[in-house]
């Protein structure tokens, strides 16, 4: 008995060892992230503000519109939802980004962009209001929640976040960014006569947006969204790496899987098959369709992406 015993306590003595012993640089890690995060927070928070003076933040948010997406190249390091999350990130980072997704290098050298968010009408009641009611949806391990642009990037860490602007069928939008050409500069008396037709797809795709927002917002709620994300995350990330996403009903990339839903229900992106939204990847978003018949998001014709505009660069 003396002998089982101590077979016994050796045993347990070895498993609490194994979990105690990785779990101590874990907890200080999450706890420093925690820190670093509440003290992020709290200079945006007191971040003197003078009024009537824009921010080069204020000047790229003015032209945002419904239906734009942002991609982030998240530091996995400044995770604040826990160990499943940051695991999830890193995972992220190596098979679905490139060079181990077996796709084209990504636009910015050295990034790898692993979430993406959409942006949606906020709560105003006005049929055009201006870009301050604009709301960034995504998928998160808080949930699918709808943050203010703003708010969102200033609390946002990553590395690198790129704005790709919408343009629905005839619009113009280079200006805007300052990348008008000379096609731009000078628009036809179609380009004038077709901008109530624009002006109507615009209405459609915000009305859509408006609803996929509420019912997924409520969703999410309904059923704890948050409790499952990084688990729904790691395993369909782990089913892309061994060739099995094919099989598998969880999306390769939850984040992406959400924008390109959204997309598809305002009428922007096609169903080109039923797992077009579980497939995709943040990536796939900065690959022209007309040029990548893979690993792209394939968008109906007419509406296109405009060149990514860099809302953060911070070194590596």
């Amino acid at each position: 008995m003396t002998t089982r015993a101590a077979k016994i306590r050796t045993i347990v003595g070895g498993l609490t060892a194994s979990i105690i012993i990785p779990a101590i640089p874990v907890s200080i890690w999450w706890y420093n992230a925690q820190e670093e995060r509440e003290q992020h927070a709290e200079s945006v928070r007191t971040k003197v503000r003078i009024p009537g003076v824009q921010t080069t933040d204020d000047r790229l948010i003015e032209n945002i519109k419904p239906g734009d997406v942002i991609v982030f190249d998240r530091r996995c390091e400044m995770c604040t939802s826990g160990p499943l999350s940051f695991l999830n990130c890193l995972l992220s980072k190596r098979y679905l980004c490139y060079p181990n997704n077996g796709t084209s290098a990504s636009i910015i050298e050295g990034s790898s962009f692993d979430h993406v968010a959409v942006v949606v009408p906020g709560y105003s009641q006005e049929i055009y209001s201006d870009s301050s009611d604009l709301l960034l949806l995504e998928a998160t391990a808080s949930g699918i929640v709808a943050h203010p642009i703003l708010t969102r990037l200033e609390m946002s860490r990553s590395r690198t976040v790129l704005l790709l602007p919408l343009c629905a069928p005839g619009e113009l939008r280079r200006r805007d960014f300052n990348l008008t050409r000379e096609v731009d500069d000078h628009p036809t008396a179609a380009n004038w006569n077709e901008e109530e037709k624009i002006q109507q797809v615009k209405a459609h795709v915000r009305k859509q947006l408006i609803k996929f927002r509420d019912a997924n917002l409520r969703i999410s709620q309904k059923y704890n969204y948050q409790n499952y994300h990084s688990l729904i995350g790691l395993s369909g990330c782990i089913c892309y790496a061994l060739g099995l996403s094919d099989k598998s009903p969880s999306p390769a990339n939850p984040s992406a899987w959400l924008v390109v839903s959204a997309l598809q229900s305002a009428g922007v992106a096609m169903h080109v098959d039923g797992r077009s939204e579980l497939d995709a990847k943040p990536e796939d978003f900065l690959r022209d369709y007309r040029f990548h018949e893979k690993n792209s998001i394939r968008l109906r014709p007419g509406f296109k992406f405009l060149h990514p505009i860099a809302l953060r660069e911070t070194s590596r």
